[in-house]
């Protein structure tokens, strides 16, 4: 099990053989051919960065997964040397752990089954070295596409993400500092009353944050 140890830099997960694999090794470079990004999130030891949409559902699925306990994207480099004499290296998408013993951390490589079935050849050798190193850390590795991915959870997921985290508009930004500036001390509730006296208007944000967390009870 990985086990977290307090360092100079602070606490850092670490694994069985000692790597370090609570931050992300690299940074996820802009990609223009894909969707990439930052979700906001609770459970991500580092900036849970994502390079494609099927990623972006898949670290939804896990904030919203009661049994998750952390997650990292791109946790770790792996290097071996191949029949060839060849350096190779490769990167797994995202390390997840759980709460509990029940279930094992698992390494996880994200990918659409086109890309599996194009790039297959290219892919085996990595893959099978993410299986071994996995399995000697006491972990599992899995690979994931969007038939697991992509089900009814990661859609309810996906819709109360934007309720958990609300972007208030512009135009709201801006009137609250107006009325911020013009009143100098006040309080919440009266900083609301000045800005508007309808009741619904000012339980906006309250009633969608009840919403979410009844909702998430029925994921």
């Amino acid at each position: 099990m990985p086990v977290l140890l307090e360092t100079e830099s602070g606490f850092t997960l670490f694994g069985e053989t000692g790597l370090e694999i609570r931050k992300s090794v690299r940074i996820i470079p802009k990609n223009y051919r894909s969707v990439t990004g930052i979700i906001a999130s609770k459970k991500s030891s580092d900036e849970a960065r994502y390079e494609s949409s099927l990623e972006r559902d898949l670290l939804t699925s896990l904030e919203f997964n009661a049994q998750v306990k952390s997650y990292t994207v791109q946790p770790i480099m792996l290097e071996w040397i191949d029949d060839s004499g060849q350096k190779r290296t490769y990167t797994p998408d995202v390390f997840i752990e759980y709460k509990g013993a029940a279930e094992k951390p698992k390494l996880v490589e994200v990918k659409y089954r086109e890309d599996l079935k194009k790039n297959w050849a290219e892919l085996k050798p990595k893959l099978k070295q993410a299986k071994k190193f996995a399995k000697e850390q006491g972990w599992i590795f899995k690979i994931l596409t969007e038939n697991e991915i992509r089900n009814d959870f990661n859609e309810n997921a996906r819709f109360l993400l934007g309720y958990r985290y609300p972007i208030p508009e512009i135009e709201l930004i801006t009137t609250l500092d107006d009325e911020l500036q013009k009143l100098k001390y006040t309080t919440p509730k009266q900083l609301l009353a000045t800005i508007s006296q309808d009741q619904w208007e000012q339980a906006q944000y309250q009633r969608w944050s009840h919403m979410f967390e009844q909702l998430k009870a029925y994921l």
